[in-house]
């Protein structure tokens, strides 16, 4: 059954209710005064001018001037996202080209003062293409772009003060390798990225764990190839924070969050679509469940491909856990058997790990608990008590063992 069959679909009151109004936040910010925008408008002018350079199909400056003119979001987005294709692949201007437009995003921002909703796009907008900047600096460190998205989370410090306090941080470990000229530095790496998915900044977690993959592979091979398996596992992580909060949004569990978080989803795959070919996540196409049933199909692909990976390595201490994120998301798809099948090699690889026997039956019983819960389900009733048989034998062994520990902890 999927996700939009297991909760009735409500249907939303065509009554109009009278919006509260939400105020501008207000805040000064002068891009034009910043040299970076200048310089790229300059080296634009050079590009656009020269017979044998390849032309961007719409400029930084055409950008400018579309803000000036206050047009349509869309008309807006699909103007800029023709202006990415060129500058991204542009290696000589990438990052600042993106930085430029970041500048050029917030003091549109800082000039609305009437609609709320438009300039909380433009700072959107911003702390994407600041972000956008930081992935295409070297080793992804770029501390102006970096201070200028804790600059967007001050403005709105009074909605988000956590996000605030972690930006700072952010901040603060890239500024701390830029000092030490050691932009490869892997413990502020591995910082930065836990930093990002506490604030829920999933995709640039996601580049800052790849970066960090690839540092590994080329500072110390042997302790990448133990790593490795952990490292697929984070990356399905961050798919994982996705699905299990759109899940709770399809599903109705989150009602409030429903249209007011879209933002985040829309990000993500928006720029993972940017920068990968091979594959590409479903777009969102409205806030109902049907519809984000479609995309968590997508990313729920993304997420077990690196589940995979790490399930596959032998060095990988949490195999088991990898299957049983596998089945978990295999019954959002209604793949029954195969999720079956990711839990009983869950089984059979938790027996080989270096658990404590404890732990080990534990880790057995959540997952017995949840294929009994499967087999319920699906009506299969001779199955469902085979597993309870073993789910109260293994209780039975554990609670023993437990006592037995503490037995002995108390003689000592």
């Amino acid at each position: 059954m999927s996700i939009a069959q297991k909760a009735p679909i409500k249907k939303i009151s065509n009554t109009v209710q009278k919006k509260k109004e939400i105020p501008t936040f207000e805040f000064n910010f002068n891009a034009n005064a910043k040299p970076i925008v200048d310089q790229i408008l300059q080296e634009e002018h050079k590009i656009t001018s020269s017979f044998f350079s390849k032309s961007p199909k719409v400029t930084i400056e055409q950008i400018s001037s579309l803000l000036d003119q206050k047009v349509s979001g869309k008309e807006l987005v699909s103007q800029l996202s023709e202006c990415l294709q060129f500058y991204k692949s542009n290696e000589k201007m990438n990052y600042r080209a993106l930085e430029a437009l970041g500048r050029l995003f917030l003091e549109a921002a800082s000039k609305e003062r009437v609609d709320s909703t438009k300039q909380q796009f433009y700072l959107f907008w911003a702390l994407d293409l600041f972000s956008m900047s930081i992935q295409h600096s070297t080793n992804r460190v770029n501390t102006s772009a970096a201070a200028l998205c804790v600059s967007i989370f001050k403005i709105a410090v009074n909605v988000n003060r956590n996000t605030y306090q972690l930006e700072k941080e952010i901040l603060k470990e890239m500024t701390a390798m830029v000092a030490k000229k050691d932009l490869a530095d892997l413990q502020s790496r591995e910082r930065i990225t836990k930093l990002c998915m506490k604030s829920g900044r999933l995709y640039e977690a996601l580049y800052h764990l790849i970066e960090f993959e690839k540092l590994m592979k080329l500072k110390s091979r042997s302790m990448y190839l133990m790593k490795a398996g952990e490292i697929q596992f984070r990356k399905a992580s961050v798919f994982q924070s996705i699905i299990d909060f759109y899940v709770g949004i399809a599903s109705h569990k989150k009602e409030k969050d429903r249209v007011v978080n879209m933002g985040r989803l829309h990000s993500f795959i928006y720029r993972f679509n940017m920068d990968n070919k091979a594959f590409k996540i479903t777009p969102l196409t409205g806030t109902g469940p049907l519809q984000i049933n479609k995309t968590l199909g997508s990313l729920i692909s993304a997420a077990n491909v690196y589940y995979a990976q790490a399930a596959d390595n032998q060095k990988f201490r949490q195999r088991y856990k990898a299957y049983y994120c596998m089945a978990r998301n295999n019954m959002f798809r209604d793949k029954i058997k195969v999720a079956i099948q990711n839990l009983q090699k869950a089984l059979e690889t938790i027996e080989r790990s270096p658990l404590k026997q404890i732990e080990k039956g534990n880790e057995k019983l959540k997952l017995l608990e949840y294929m009994h819960k499967i087999y319920a389900e699906q009506s299969m009733s001779r199955r469902a008590e085979e597993v309870h048989k073993q789910i109260q034998e293994l209780r039975t062994q554990v609670r023993a063992m437990e006592s037995q520990k503490r037995d002995s902890e108390k003689k000592k």
